[in-house]
């Protein structure tokens, strides 16, 4: 289920480089927007959010549910908890079921305050990361995923453009540049544990978004670049009138949440795109109709970049879980199920 040749992405991310070599850099943009773009007839990645790390039973309940495997199963582990110790055996179990795992790495104690997320833990400031104070922990990571050997997919410091967890800008005295330095000293540190089948997401937070928390950080300012990311992503989801402490954010459809970060994307990176998280509440109009609008409409044909779609199946803010009625549920299913979801991520 895993696609490891080489595509047609591959020979044109060579161009824009080629291009400027001969003086030719103005035709980069349009060449950016190529080089991230599925062939007419690729489908889309299915992948989902599952706890398996708290559950192993989840993902076994969630592929019968659905009536397929899933592409990608993400799940998060937390540094300043057990969850993070690296743990071979979860790899193993999402493999065997047919996945990729996608690993949200996050650098902090998982901390809530009134349902928010606690930001204000300065033992996980990323001058502290850089400055060698997790190295052993980073290392037990890099060389036990470089020994395990298969496709696994790292997301550090999602959301980094706001300033809600400890690793984002703003927080703990964290700027722009420090997160693209934390990213690399990651990566290098991974590059000189040999683990060559680890892939790096790049993962900020939809501009809808941060529009209704406040400001937002300029993407430009917290990429590391190509050289240090295999795919840029976004997370976005539709609110609805789920009430949250920094107002009613309204329905929004998927084009509505993505579109402004999906154009950012394909300006700044020739990676290919995977919405690393997103979801609807029930709550303001038809989860179920979204559904059916943002798989087998809007994804399809407004968004030729995306190459996987990763469902916060959770229950948390709201109920984002697939079966939170039985007609979201049915919506799903239909859609995990059409030719349309049936994609591989192509790992280069």
């Amino acid at each position: 289920m895993i696609d490891v040749t080489v595509s047609r992405r591959t020979l044109v991310r060579t161009l824009p480089s080629l291009l400027a070599i001969e003086g030719m850099s103005g035709a980069s943009a349009t060449l950016a927007q190529e080089s991230n773009a599925r062939p007419d007839t690729a489908a889309v990645a299915l992948g989902m959010m599952v706890e398996v790390v708290e559950d192993r039973t989840q993902l076994d309940a969630t592929i019968q549910q659905i009536g397929r495997p899933l592409e990608v199963v993400m799940f998060h582990t937390h540094w300043g908890t057990n969850s993070g110790t690296f743990d071979p055996s979860l790899l193993q179990y999402v493999d065997e079921r047919g996945g990729v795992p996608l690993v949200t790495w996050e650098s902090w104690a998982p901390i809530y305050a009134g349902g928010v997320a606690v930001s204000d833990q300065p033992t996980y400031a990323l001058a502290n990361i850089v400055s060698g104070a997790f190295d052993p922990y980073i290392d037990s990571w890099a060389y036990g995923l470089a020994e395990w050997g298969k496709p696994v997919l790292i997301r550090f410091g999602h959301e980094m453009n706001g300033d809600w967890y400890p690793w984002g800008v703003g927080a703990n005295g964290n700027t722009a540049q420090q997160f693209v330095d934390t990213w690399i000293y990651l990566h290098n540190r991974f590059a000189a544990a040999g683990a060559e089948n680890v892939y790096w997401v790049w993962s900020p937070f939809a501009s809808a978004e941060t529009a209704v928390r406040g400001e937002s950080v300029a993407l430009e300012d917290v990429f590391p670049g190509d050289e240090y990311v295999d795919f840029v992503g976004a997370t976005g989801f539709n609110w609805g009138d789920t009430p949250q402490p920094w107002g009613v954010a309204g329905w929004d459809t998927f084009s509505d949440i993505f579109q402004g970060i999906y154009a950012e994307l394909q300006a700044l990176s020739t990676r290919p795109i995977i919405i690393t998280e997103t979801a609807s509440a029930e709550l303001g109009g038809d989860k179920a109709a979204w559904i059916t609008s943002a798989f087998l409409t809007e994804i399809p044909e407004q968004f030729p970049a995306i190459q996987g779609v990763v469902w916060f199946n959770v229950l948390k803010e709201t109920d984002w879980r697939i079966d939170s009625s039985v007609e979201s549920l049915r919506a799903f299913v239909t859609a995990a199920n059409s030719p349309e979801m049936q994609g591989s991520l192509v790992f280069e």
